[in-house]
């Protein structure tokens, strides 16, 4: 019974935290299109702000969102499971 509530307290902190990984990594592409649209007064030739979300960014950003999820949801998990069923799921 144990292992059902811990597993429940870590698949919600996944999915949190994995939701605003994904909000991160769409605003960091609204941010590259902004900045790369911009005109900046003075500046000709190649743009020197331009800016790239690379694939490798973006597997270290999900990565790093997942390892935090785990983290932030073992200590609340274990502490749940420590109480009966019915109380692990009342308490916040």
């Amino acid at each position: 019974m144990n292992k059902d509530i811990i597993q429940q307290f870590l698949i919600e902190s996944v999915v949190i935290t994995s939701f605003g990984g994904a909000l991160a990594i769409g605003f960091s592409f609204g941010v590259q299109y902004l900045v790369n649209r911009a005109e900046i007064a003075g500046m000709t030739g190649t743009d020197p702000l331009a800016m790239y979300v690379t694939t490798s960014v973006m597997i270290t950003a999900i990565t790093v969102t997942f390892l935090v999820g785990i983290l932030a949801g073992i200590l609340p998990a274990k502490r749940a499971a420590n109480l009966k069923p019915i109380d692990a799921l009342r308490f916040e």
